[in-house]
This record gives structure tokens, C-alpha cells and sequence, in this order.
């Protein structure tokens, strides 16, 4: 029981994670206990087959872990049925404790979780999808003629964007139909989660572009680098981090992320805040180039996607003019 409470509070990243934990904790462990009942008394005591078949169990359990705890639960159930056996012992009864144990200790986990200490999955889900996009911004904002900076803001987003998706694992379950009436508000919740997780896995690949890109324009020399005017030529990253065109798109797209995070934290732009640029029309030429517009134009597209899952930023209260004083 107090290993099953620690199992399913400890690394808890919201109540939706210790819910899944708890209830697969004590599924497994139910489906094991029927199975290792059937295979009771298959085996002599210290039978070498027990042993290697203790050892495949664990290997199968480990690999089917990350589709779902309940693998891990029923295969830890059956491995102790299996060593009961190897040492002469019915496994009958403590199997039934154990899973009484389990039953308890899943809800004392669960109570915790929601009572004494509450983390909200969609809490968790804003702080981050916020995170993520702090990122991604970074990204956006780095000086391309710093190929070590832009390749670590890309990987800080692309982590941040993996966190979200473990976040919301959990929330597959809710979001599959069918489910109760009562359950139809968290189901839609969930779906947004997802949805928000997907749209930020879709952002991962162009940020990988964005970076190579940039990477790729750094470590370009231009052709006119042996010519007796190389002193003055201007270096690939130059060109590519000045053109007008693509500095424009990449202040559109940040501008975009910092509207995203405005909605996510519910906190409207601050007064005198800039008003956003018109949108870049000159588009870039060479391979480079085009390869970051493009990249761009699908970060921006999966933006969009956030933007209905989170809304829009709110407005800020208009400022009243103060009150004309009373005419006497």
C-alpha cells in the first residue's frame, strides 16, 4: 500500500498523470493476479524454467512500459507468482493482499493528488505550452550570425515541446470517445490539450529548418571571399540575418508567439504597446532564404492552431477620460 501511494504520487506532473497511474497501477495488478492464479503449481520448486521465465517476464514488462503502466503492473504480478512458486508458497492469498494493497494505496495517491496539494492538467498544459513558446521566441530573436545560440534555442524548444507532449499523455484517454455526459467538458479540454501538444510537435521540424538555415548561411563563404575585394564583401549571415524581407516575417511570427503566450497567461498587451507591423510582402530569394520563409510560414500556420485553442489575447480596459469637473 505504501509503495503503491509513493509510485503514484511521486513525478506526478498534474492530477490527470496520477489519476492514469492509479487506475492502471490497479488494473494491471488485477489482470495479473487472474493470470498468475492460472499458472499456479505449473512449476516444481527451484525449477531452473521459473527463473529464465522470471527474467523474459521483466524484459517484456520493461519494453511494454511505455505503452502503458498496466503492462508493468500485471508482469510485476505474475514475476512474484512465479518466484512464490519457485519457493514452494501458494501464491493465492498474498497475491489478494498485494492487490488489496495496491487498491488502497492507488487511492490514497489519487486523494492526495486531488486534496491535500491539486495540480490541474490544464494548468500544467499552459505552463508548458507557455515554456515552449518562450523558446521558440528565443529562436525567433536570436541573431543568426550566432550559429551556437540559434542551435541551442532550437533544442531548448524542441525539449520544452517533448515535456508537453508527456503532459498530455495522460489526456488520451479522456479525449476518447465515448464518455458520459458528465465527463463531455473534460473530454473537450483534453482534445484541446492534444491539440495544442500536436500543433507544437508540427513546429519542431520548421524549427529544425529555421536553425539550418541560419547554420548553413553561417558557415557559407561567398565567392568573392578570394577576390582582392573579399575585405569588403558581405558575409552570407550578414545577408541573411539584414534582408529586409525575412526580418519583417520573423517579427510577424514573434509577434504571433507573444500573442499566443498573452492568451495562454489571460493577460492583455501592456498600454503602448506597438502595434503590429504590416506584413512582410518582399520574400526572400536564395536557398537559404526561402528555406527560412518557408519554415516561417509553418511555425505561423501552427500558431494559428493555438490561437483557437487558447483564443486571443484579452483587451485591455479602455482608459476613461477623467470626469469634467461640475459646473459651479
Amino acid at each position: 500500500m505504501v509503495l503503491t501511494a509513493f509510485l503514484v504520487g511521486s513525478g506526478a506532473r498534474s492530477r490527470a498523470d496520477v489519476l492514469v497511474k492509479g487506475v492502471w497501477r490497479t488494473v494491471g495488478a488485477a489482470v495479473g493476479t487472474v493470470v498468475a492464479g492460472a499458472l499456479a503449481g505449473s512449476f516444481g520448486p527451484r525449477s531452473d524454467a521459473v527463473v529464465v521465465l522470471i527474467f523474459a517476464v521483466l524484459a517484456v514488462a520493461t519494453w511494454l512500459r511505455e505503452l502503458s503502466y498496466a503492462y508493468w503492473a500485471g508482469c510485476v504480478t505474475a514475476v512474484l507468482s512465479l518466484l512464490y512458486d519457485w519457493f514452494g508458497q501458494s501464491p493465492g492469498g498474498l497475491l489478494h493482499t498485494r492487490l488489496a494493497g495496491i487498491a488502497v494505496g492507488a487511492v490514497i495517491g489519487i486523494a492526495a493528488s486531488w486534496l491535500v496539494l491539486p495540480i490541474r492538467t490544464s494548468t500544467a498544459v499552459r505552463a508548458r505550452t507557455a515554456a515552449a513558446l518562450a523558446a521558440l521566441t528565443e529562436l525567433l530573436e536570436a541573431d543568426w550570425r550566432d550559429g551556437r545560440a540559434v542551435h541551442m534555442a532550437r533544442a531548448r524548444f524542441s525539449h520544452r515541446a517533448g515535456q508537453l507532449g508527456v503532459t498530455t499523455a495522460p489526456l488520451r484517454i479522456l479525449a476518447a470517445p465515448p464518455l458520459p455526459r458528465a465527463l463531455s467538458v473534460r473530454r473537450r479540454r483534453s482534445v484541446d490539450a492534444l491539440r495544442a501538444k500536436a500543433a507544437l510537435r508540427r513546429c519542431v521540424e520548421p524549427a529544425g529548418d529555421l536553425a539550418t538555415a541560419a547554420t548553413s548561411a553561417t558557415s557559407a563563404t561567398p565567392a568573392s571571399a578570394t577576390s582582392a575585394s573579399a575585405n569588403s564583401a558581405t558575409s552570407a549571415p550578414d545577408v541573411l540575418a539584414d534582408d529586409p524581407g525575412l526580418r519583417g516575417r520573423r517579427g510577424e511570427v514573434a509577434a504571433h508567439t507573444l500573442a499566443v503566450r498573452r492568451a495562454i497567461g489571460r493577460r492583455p498587451a501592456p498600454p503602448g504597446a506597438p502595434a503590429a507591423a504590416p506584413p512582410a510582402k518582399t520574400r526572400p530569394t536564395g536557398p537559404q532564404a526561402t528555406a527560412a520563409w518557408a519554415a516561417l510560414a509553418a511555425v505561423d500556420a501552427q500558431l494559428d492552431v493555438l490561437t483557437e485553442v487558447f483564443g486571443r489575447p484579452p483587451i485591455p480596459p479602455a482608459s476613461h477620460p477623467a470626469a469634467a469637473p461640475a459646473r459651479p
